[in-house]
């Protein structure tokens, strides 16, 4: 079993996030459940280029939100 906490972000999430202000935005601009929802799916990434999608798919999603996540 993992002993990661399920709050705790992947290591290859946040470094993704760190490259892409846009997207380390809209993730912290996100209620508790939709945070929650990404890191499950950042879990679940299997490869480098899916991270980059993932968190171009958010960077993508603040955007088109203007800052109204949630």
């Amino acid at each position: 079993m993992n002993n990661k906490t399920a709050d705790e972000l992947p290591l290859g999430f946040g470094m993704a996030l760190a490259m892409n202000p846009d997207a380390m935005k809209a993730f912290s601009s996100l209620p508790e459940l939709g945070q929650k929802q990404y890191l499950e799916r950042a879990r679940a990434v299997k490869s480098k280029n899916e991270m980059e999608a993932l968190v171009q798919s958010l960077a993508s999603y603040g955007r088109g939100h203007s800052g109204m996540i949630g």
